[in-house]
């Protein structure tokens, strides 16, 4: 992977974190500073000013409200569209890794193919008794 590579993929997961953080403290605004503290342990390096060019694009893909831009302190909640991302109702938009998600779907798909890999050989254990039904079966 290239540092362009790992770039793009810091800033993708951060925008995650960002909604998740929003979404803890729900329906209040969450000040920068707070955010800022709550992010720094997985990303230390963090400055305001990343964490506001993340808030900024987060906001214009709508799925978070800022006030106070125009001040000192920016300030900053989820909004709808971010609220159906972070609950997993609507798909994140490109730009926005949902890691939780991914790795979801890989256990799911591993999960499968364990429970199919036992059924295979359940079912190939009983098949040399023919005469015998299956243990779950009626009959």
């Amino acid at each position: 992977m290239s540092e362009l590579d790992l770039e793009r993929a810091r800033r993708e997961e951060l925008r995650w974190r960002v909604l998740v953080a929003l979404d803890k403290q729900r329906p209040e605004f969450v000040a920068e500073s707070i955010l800022l503290s709550a992010l720094r342990p997985e990303y230390p390096t963090l400055t305001a000013v990343e964490l506001r060019c993340e808030l900024d694009y987060l906001r214009d893909k709508e799925l978070v409200e800022l006030e106070g831009e125009t001040g000192a302190s920016w300030q900053a909640r989820l909004a709808l569209y971010g609220i159906d991302a972070v609950e997993g109702t609507a798909k994140a938009p490109r730009g926005v890794s949902r890691p939780e998600l991914e790795v979801s779907m890989e256990i799911a798909r591993r999960g499968h193919l364990r429970w199919r890999i036992l059924r295979t050989l359940y079912i190939g254990r009983f098949s040399a008794h023919q005469n015998e039904p299956l243990p779950c079966s009626s009959g």
